[in-house]
């Protein structure tokens, strides 16, 4: 604790400082114990983690030593998004203010705090670099947020204390967003909502959709409900067939005693969640009534009002974190981390003296097995297990996500793994608590995810197991970042006892870090982990760019948001809804990226022709960035100077669509006229007046250089039925989530982690 605080410092401010604690080894008694006394010291304390369930057992362990000290009201124990969600509602109530403004009624006037932006905000002008923040995101709804701790003094500063600081800094984090929806209630959304739901056979062709709901007495009569947001009305339509066509997307639960839907969230299923309108129609195809209130509450009108990105949000004097991942935190986390003053760490001794953690130089194990096909992945874990089990000891299993252990535990008919304990995300609290009991004990099997490779506490009391060698930790699959797979190996040897871990992986999982499953066969467990460490370290520095790009993207839009919401609390009615609608236009608006092209959603426009070669001025390499194309994403763009200005600048004359994707192109703008293309990826399409040219007749159908070869065979490579010197004129449509060649997933690794229906 006194390390934490830098107590050899001199000065009375306190600094941000990391101090890496082994797994096992007192994470929650330290913050608790910091908790205690920054709230003696008059700050307000926010102790902050990834997960619901580990903050809530923790505040739960000490909530009781809070009040002997008389300071819990000045702590706050949450996950890391509640932070800021906090912070937006102390600035006011976004969203009723909204539902004011909509429907026409009085603002009142409101003093907007100084406070309500952060003094520390993460400046990120060093980025010159935009992506799409999808508005599909998912909006909190409902959220009763407990705001409790903020009657404490304005001028009171907030301490942050973070488990895992890594987290905090990751993907899931940085660069998102928590996304603010006023639900309208409104006759004419929900007559309009079931209308739409009705045409579901025709949901895979948006456009035909949107102009056949436009005609319809539904959404006349909605126009006429609210007749000074008819732009506003009009974009919402798009959205809602759009997310019919994806309802399904992304993978939810449905709890019929509740009659509600629920989306995962960390470890959990959150029921207060909605995914765009895809949430209503997951509503209109579960609901057992139409006068069910849950569907009565999803059938609303959708009114987007503010993105506030989360990193931008933060301002506390100060954070002092814990992790057991410090030292494997990279240079890009390190630089996002130095942006709020943490720029220094320390590493705390075991108490419990050297480890006796075995991996690489373990007996009687395997350390690393790669396998063949998933079948033989399956029989591998459970020899695995078997073989442990016979010893008298634990063993755990991480699996990637649920879809795959749903995979495992049907395709397995071994006694030992139909009895397993499994731990789910979807199970409560005290479920969850009892198979967490249970899996440190001799002759146990636990099947769980790897969100519960972070914090979860699988507690060893049994002497026969720890005679045995202790708890063997299985991992079944290639983790996305060093410190996810450093805190798997946590839980096990843990406070000084023995204990092993071994890794059982798929090849194909090795191919899509880019590694050979079939060299690997052959190499010592040594070489073979420093390759796929590697290969990790490699996978996370290609998502750097993409963090920046999301990074800025919600920078602009939480800015955006801050304008409009300052207008709300000034209550200039006028000034709001201009704010409003340049919001909207933000949050709904394509990107054309720069950032270089992601697998499964991309199409490349260029003014030169496609081969494997580049040329300049002449021929261009389908996704290779250059001076005479550009990159355009997802999306509908309703007028093609738009959506590919370079292109049509000079002379448009090749397109390159990657698998996955479908781009439609009509004649004429805003999506009406002919269609002159209609194409699911892969594929490329030439201008046909370059069919007999002397210099290209022969590169479209010869055989190209690997990658380009086995994602664009000949096969799929065409010349235009048209010029395309005049397709510059129309509309463009860009969707993404089609299938793609299976033979495409095994041969390219960059495809293998796509979602995507393959043929």
């Amino acid at each position: 604790i006194l390390r934490l605080f830098q107590y050899e410092t001199l000065g009375t401010t306190l600094s941000s400082h990391l101090m890496q604690v082994g797994t096992g080894e007192g994470k929650s008694m330290i913050l608790g114990a910091c908790s205690v006394i920054l709230g003696l010291l008059g700050f307000r304390v926010r102790c902050v983690c990834y997960s619901s369930y580990l903050s809530q057992r923790d505040h739960g362990s000490f909530k009781e030593l809070f009040s002997a000290f008389g300071v819990d009201r000045a702590i706050t124990y949450s996950m890391i998004t509640d932070y800021s969600k906090d912070l937006v509602a102390a600035k006011g109530d976004i969203c009723k203010l909204t539902l004011d403004l909509v429907r026409g009624k009085s603002l009142p006037k409101r003093q907007v705090a100084k406070s309500s932006r952060s003094s520390r905000a993460l400046s990120t002008s060093q980025h010159d670099q935009t992506a799409l923040v999808s508005r599909d995101a998912p909006t909190a709804m409902d959220i009763k947020v407990d705001s409790s701790h903020l009657s404490l003094s304005s001028d009171v500063e907030d301490v942050l204390l973070v488990d895992e600081i890594d987290v905090l800094f990751g993907a899931e984090f940085y660069g998102q967003t928590y996304n603010r929806v006023a639900w309208l209630e409104s006759k004419g959304a929900r007559a309009l909502l079931i209308k739409i739901w009705e045409h579901r056979a025709d949901m895979n062709n948006t456009h035909n959709l949107v102009r056949m709901v436009k005609a319809s007495a539904e959404y006349t009569a909605l126009l006429k409900e609210f007749p000074a947001w008819a732009n506003f009305l009009k974009t919402e339509l798009v959205c809602m067939c759009s997310d019919l066509k994806r309802f399904e997307e992304p993978r939810y639960v449905y709890n019929a005693e509740m009659d509600r839907i629920g989306y995962k969230v960390m470890d959990e299923y959150c029921y207060d969640i909605v995914w765009g309108y895809r949430t209503a129609f997951a509503y209109l195809k579960h609901s057992p009534r139409q006068d069910s209130k849950s569907l009565s509450r999803a059938l609303h009108l959708r009114v987007s009002c503010g993105q506030f990105s989360y990193a931008c949000n933060m301002k506390p004097a100060c954070i002092l974190g814990v992790s057991g991942t410090v030292e494997v935190v990279d240079d890009y986390e390190w630089n996002a981390m130095g942006k709020y003053g943490i720029s220094s760490y320390s590493l705390l001794p075991s108490v419990y003296g050297p480890s006796h953690f075995r991996f690489l130089n373990q007996t009687g194990s395997n350390a690393i097995t790669v396998c063949n096909s998933v079948d033989d992945h399956h029989i591998a874990i459970t020899d695995e297990v078997k073989q442990v089990v016979r010893q008298r000891r634990a063993a755990i299993v991480f699996i990637r996500d649920e879809d795959q252990l749903d995979s495992y535990v049907s395709a397995s008919f071994d006694t030992d793994v139909t009895r397993a304990g499994i731990l789910r995300e979807t199970q409560t609290s005290i479920e969850k608590e009892h198979v967490i009991k249970k899996a440190a004990t001799s002759g146990q099997v636990t099947l769980t995810t790897a969100i519960f490779g972070r914090g979860t506490d699988f507690v060893c009391k049994d002497d026969e197991l720890l005679a045995a060698g202790g708890v063997h930790v299985v991992q079944t699959f290639v983790s996305a970042s060093l410190s996810e797979e450093r805190q798997i190996q946590g839980r096990t040897a843990r406070q000084g006892q023995n204990g092993t871990y071994c890794m059982v992986l798929e090849g194909a999982d090795l191919k899509r870090f880019g590694v050979d499953p079939v060299a690997s066969l052959s190499k010592p467990p040594r070489e073979l982990y420093d390759d796929l460490k590697c290969a990790i370290r490699k996978r996370c520095q290609e998502t750097h760019g993409q963090r920046d790009n999301l990074l800025s993207a919600a920078k602009l839009r939480d800015t955006l948001t801050h304008e409009y919401f300052d207008s709300l609390l000034s209550g200039d009615a006028d000034k709001a809804k201009v704010e409003l609608l340049k919001l909207h236009a933000e949050l709904n608006a394509p990107r054309i990226s720069r950032s270089g092209p992601q697998a499964g959603a991309r199409v490349h426009f260029s003014i030169v022709l496609m081969s494997d070669f580049f040329l300049a001025g002449h021929i261009g390499i389908p996704y290779q960035d250059d001076a005479f194309g550009e990159y355009v994403g997802v999306g509908e763009y309703p007028s093609n100077t738009s959506a590919f200005p370079n292109s049509i600048q000079h002379t448009f004359d090749s397109v390159a669509v990657d698998a996955g994707t479908r781009v439609t192109i009509y004649s004429q703008p805003n999506f009406e006229g002919q269609i002159l293309w209609d194409k699911v990826g892969p594929a490329i399409i030439v201008n046909v007046l370059y069919q007999h040219s002397a210099r290209y007749s022969g590169q479209l159908h010869r055989t190209w250089s690997e990658r380009l070869q086995s994602i664009f065979p000949p096969e799929v490579r065409e010349f235009s039925g048209t010029d395309m010197h005049a397709w510059d004129t129309g509309s463009l449509v860009i969707q993404d989530g089609e299938a793609i060649p299976q033979k495409l997933k095994d041969l390219v690794p960059e495809y293998a982690h796509l979602s995507n229906p393959t043929y």
